[in-house]
């Protein structure tokens, strides 16, 4: 299946209109490799498909796992600009921005782990222990 096809279909899901060609060929390449770990396949991704053809089922596999790594990308980004102050009767308070973020970023990951048929023990996502928390 050629990538440009999955981006185009990861550009639709997430709304997301201007993805860099790097980030959405990095965000399947992570996805292949987070899917043939879990389901134990042997798919293979380079700068333009991936082969064998994956099934539909493989194919939204590999989407949500993209979506989940440009979150996580977007949850880093944003863990660096979080601001809170108050200055007298002003205040600033991004934190819950951040949460918002952590939720759309862990509802994938539920959502990738559903689908595939895992349980949630333990929470491995992309070889990097993940601790899901109410809180940051």
């Amino acid at each position: 299946m050629l990538l440009s096809e999955l981006i185009e279909k990861l550009k639709i899901d997430t709304g997301l209109t201007e993805i860099a060609e790097a980030t959405a060929n990095r965000a399947f390449e992570r996805a292949v490799t987070q899917v043939n770990k879990d389901l134990e396949t042997a798919y293979e991704c380079d700068d333009t498909q991936i082969t064998p053809e994956p099934s539909s089922l493989h194919q939204e596999l590999f989407l949500i796992l993209a979506a989940w790594f440009l979150a996580h990308l977007d949850l880093v980004s944003a863990s660096k600009m979080v601001t809170s102050w108050k200055s007298g009767d002003k205040q600033v308070d991004r934190s819950r921005q951040m949460l918002t973020k952590k939720e759309i970023h862990d509802d994938l990951w539920s959502m990738y782990r559903d689908l595939a048929g895992l349980d949630d023990d333990p929470e491995i996502a992309g070889g990097v222990q993940y601790e899901q928390e109410s809180q940051l």
